[in-house]
């Protein structure tokens, strides 16, 4: 009698021992994990016509807050920026949406406890203060005794869209209490 061996793939889970069999299953999940971050990472904002502005237009756009700041119940942030932004200064989306996620990374800057910092406000606001753009965020910091207090983070940029810094190469950002 001709005995057919049973050839053993990755496919053919039967015969194949239960160490193959686990390492299977863990790059299965690899891949898809992998994907998930593909997938989570190419999703952000886009940047379109705010009609809410008091004087004329300008221009929004929400992103996750993943894990630049801690907020206090906030997932989605809304940034709000002048229409002379993209009109007369010409900044990309890109710019833009750059311009967002360092002003949430640099939201706690001012907090003495930075673990204890929270976004407590949704929209963060841009605007033009002495011939350079400006993120207003606000926020809450407990003190060493963990009464939380208020802080108001403003964050700069140049007029292209690249973050001030000083002499000494760090981030141009003023916190009030």
């Amino acid at each position: 009698m001709l005995k057919i061996k049973k050839e053993k793939t990755m496919f053919n889970l039967k015969n194949v021992s239960k160490m193959k069999k686990l390492k299977v299953m863990m790059m299965t999940l690899m891949m898809c994990l992998i994907s998930i971050l593909f997938v989570s990472c190419s999703k952000h904002g886009k940047i379109e016509i705010d009609n809410n502005w008091k004087v004329g237009y300008g221009y929004k756009t929400t992103l996750p807050v993943e894990d630049l700041v801690k907020t206090d119940g906030i997932d989605v942030v809304t940034f709000s920026f002048p229409s002379q932004f993209k009109d007369s200064l010409n900044l990309s989306d890109d710019v833009l949406i750059k311009m967002c996620k360092t002003s949430l990374r640099y939201a706690d800057w001012g907090a003495k406890h930075k673990l204890t910092y929270k976004l407590t406000n949704d929209n963060v606001m841009f605007m033009f203060f002495r011939e350079n753009i400006v993120a207003s965020l606000k926020g809450s910091a407990e003190n060493s005794f963990g009464v939380p207090g208020n802080i108001s983070t403003f964050v700069y940029f140049d007029i292209k869209g690249d973050q001030l810094r000083d002499n000494d190469g760090l981030p141009i950002i003023i916190p009030l209490k």
